[in-house]
Formats: C-alpha cells, structure tokens, sequence
C-alpha cells in the first residue's frame, strides 16, 4: 500500500452529507490526492461509499 506524501483529513467525510462526501473524494483523486484520512468511529461503511465514489 502506497500512502503517498500528501493526503486529506477531514471529518466531513465521517459526518457530513455523503454524496457531497463522494463527489469530494472523486475530485481529490482526480487532483492527485491518494489518501483520504477518515476521523472517529463512524457507523456504516463510509469508507466503502468513497472507495466507491473514486473507481
């Protein structure tokens, strides 16, 4: 797994609106972002949703 140098953090993918949450992820992957850094301990599966959102 290659993390990259940079990624992104923010609570908004965890807490805030999830198809604004999908839509974020595909643009930061399209700007060259590889890692997107997911806070606290959410229910569901957020981070399949943006895995998703990014193929």
């Amino acid at each position: 797994m290659e993390l990259g140098a940079f990624g992104i953090w923010s609570l908004a993918f965890t807490h805030g609106d999830r198809r604004e949450a999908q839509e974020a992820a595909g643009e930061l992957e399209e700007l060259g972002y590889g890692t997107l850094w997911l806070g606290g301990s959410p229910g569901g599966n957020p981070s399949g949703d943006l895995v998703h959102a990014a193929e």
